[in-house]
């Protein structure tokens, strides 16, 4: 039987949750960038558990791959997270672990009809000044 399990390539967005080991080094990170009096590095505090996008930059050719990849983090940095597995079925935002976005498909048929001739964005409401 053949396989159609979906691999991660070069380039392709996952979701990465953070470990305990993760969080700690981020933060950590952070809090040495400090360079003549200024913090380089700077964002919310990572938590064990946090789920961030994140670019695959590595992948091994096999069944369930290791990945290299570049977490982007609630911030002005990102976090390099090397040779981290997908999560198991029932395992989405396991620690440590990678996995695919949810996807929102809709069908077009179930979009809302807007009348005609106002903007696909919809209308600008504009605040009234004193």
């Amino acid at each position: 039987m053949a396989n159609n399990k979906q691999r991660p390539t070069m380039g392709r967005t996952v979701l990465y949750t953070l470990s305990e080991t993760d969080a700690i080094r981020i933060n950590e990170a952070r809090e040495r960038s400090l360079v003549d009096g200024s913090r380089i590095l700077h964002g919310n505090i990572a938590r064990a558990g946090d789920t961030f996008p994140a670019t695959v930059i590595r992948a091994s050719d096999c069944e369930n791959p290791p990945c290299n990849i570049q977490v982007l983090l609630d911030g002005n940095d990102v976090h390099w997270a090397t040779s981290v597995h997908e999560a198991g079925e029932g395992e989405y935002g396991k620690p440590g672990t990678w996995s695919w976005p949810p996807r929102h498909d809709e069908p077009a048929a179930k979009q809302e009809a807007k009348p005609k001739g106002e903007p696909k964005g919809g209308t600008l409401a504009l605040a009234s000044q004193p």
